[in-house]
């Protein structure tokens, strides 16, 4: 049996380049793992079985990630899976993917290795976008449909606040309505080397997130999320991430972010900071 922690993630910026003939965006986006987690235990079993409370076994991205890794190499046997969720639901933190990620990691190490490397990150980019990312962690230029990978060695660390607005948007929706109306767009060179020389200012002035515009159409919690945060003196910059429906502010210390806390009543709250380990086994 395994036991392990797998991180969330949050945008920096995310631009969208256009359609591909497969019907997926493609997509420039930089993404930091944070250290809000979801805990899982792996066991290996005769079966494949998942136990999340209040997601179907059948749809549960972990039980797709098991499928795909005793598919891929005709591999008899089949795991037993428990996830504890610690990273906001349908909130664009990767709480999904990451245990997609997990579960890969896992089983690979289970049974002795059948994968290299790259089999792994091409298994999860056809779970999820996000997977691949959550599968190595830090700092990373995700492009494609999120399959191409490059590290950005960031000097940018960070206390955050992450406020889940009330509602649902699905990444198709948020897609489709992008399609319709548009959206902004970051510089994403220019935001990787704000990263690397830790400025803040510099990262502010040229981060976007190109599904933003869509999401608070979709989700009016999330603009009133977005303008609380812009209303608070100390929060130093705020963000949609990924399609949502998070809202990241990002503060000076770890008090700042408790004590802004209270502005946002009962919606779901969590204080955040950048990690480099996404997969933690304990």
């Amino acid at each position: 049996m395994m036991d392990i922690k797998v991180s969330g993630k949050i945008n920096l910026c995310l631009d969208i380049l256009g359609s591909m003939d497969n019907g997926y965006h493609s997509v420039d986006t930089v993404i930091q793992t944070v250290d809000v987690y979801d805990a899982l235990s792996i066991d290996i079993s005769d079966t494949i079985s998942v136990d999340c409370p209040g997601i179907d076994e059948k749809t549960n991205t972990a039980y797709k990630a098991a499928e795909a890794f005793f598919a891929g190499k005709q591999i008899s046997g089949g795991c037993s899976i428990s996830i504890r969720k610690g990273i906001p639901f349908a909130a664009g933190m990767g709480g999904s993917s990451s245990d997609a990620a997990a579960v890969l990691r896992c089983l690979n190490m289970l049974y002795d290795g059948p994968y290299s490397e790259n089999e792994l990150l091409s298994i999860g980019s056809r779970i999820g976008a996000d997977v691949p990312v959550l599968m190595t962690g830090g700092c990373q230029r995700c492009r494609g449909i999120g399959e191409i990978l490059e590290n950005v060695p960031s000097e940018f660390h960070f206390t955050a606040l992450a406020v889940r607005g009330n509602g649902f948007v699905t990444a198709g929706r948020a897609y489709s309505t992008y399609d319709s109306i548009g959206g902004d767009h970051p510089d994403t060179e220019k935001v990787i080397d704000s990263l690397k020389s830790g400025d803040m200012d510099s990262l502010i002035r040229y981060s976007a997130n190109a599904l933003e515009r869509s999401c608070l159409h979709l989700c009016p919690d999330c603009a009133t999320v977005m303008d609380i945060f812009r209303s608070d003196s100390s929060c130093l910059h705020s963000f949609l991430t990924g399609s949502g429906t998070a809202v990241i502010g990002i503060y000076r210390t770890d008090e700042d972010a408790v004590l802004s806390r209270k502005l946002f009543g009962d919606r779901q709250s969590v204080v955040i900071h950048d990690t480099r380990e996404s997969l933690i086994i304990l």
